[in-house]
């Protein structure tokens, strides 16, 4: 969570997976990028619910949940996206929308924003880590810790990064 003044979850930014999913009884596909992330990434990036809720790790279903963009549900044609099921190569059942989130930058701040399906993978992160600074922090020595406790848990792979706003 926090550490340093920093606020840790999964990756955000870039290299998402391209998902396909179906409404639910329904052949036509659609393929949106898709991000895993963990419980704390609604606060990481400060999204804005627009229906429904974000994962809870006190729900054993939003294993099998998943959030949604509004480009998402609009796309999909829902009026009231929460509680539709969806079916994904990608999940071995139905996938149930829980939440929609106002669409917000997830790639880079210079591209337009697309529609974006969240999963719940809580212990995941593909060697990938999004750290929100806090304002006033010395970046120099920020990433410097940074550095050095990725270093800890991944000695092999060199930290590497970037800012949203340099993309």
């Amino acid at each position: 969570k926090y550490q340093h003044g920093l606020q840790l979850s999964h990756f955000a930014g870039q290299k998402y997976e391209l998902r396909s999913y179906r409404k639910k009884g329904e052949a036509e596909t659609f393929l949106f990028l898709n991000n895993q992330v963990s419980y704390e990434y609604q606060d990481l990036l400060e999204l804005e619910l627009v229906a429904g809720r974000f994962f809870s790790d006190q729900i054993a279903s939003d294993s099998s949940a998943v959030i949604i963009n509004k480009s998402a549900a609009n796309t999909f044609g829902f009026d009231d996206p929460v509680g539709q099921s969806l079916t994904s190569a990608f999940a071995s059942g139905p996938l149930h929308i829980i939440g929609v989130v106002k669409d917000y930058n997830f790639e880079s701040l210079h591209k337009p924003v697309v529609p974006l399906t969240l999963e719940l993978f809580p212990k995941v992160n593909n060697g990938y880590l999004s750290v929100k600074l806090n304002s006033g922090l010395n970046l120099n020595e920020t990433v410097e810790f940074i550095d050095e406790k990725w270093s800890i848990y991944a000695s092999d792979k060199p930290l590497q990064y970037f800012f949203f706003d340099d993309d």
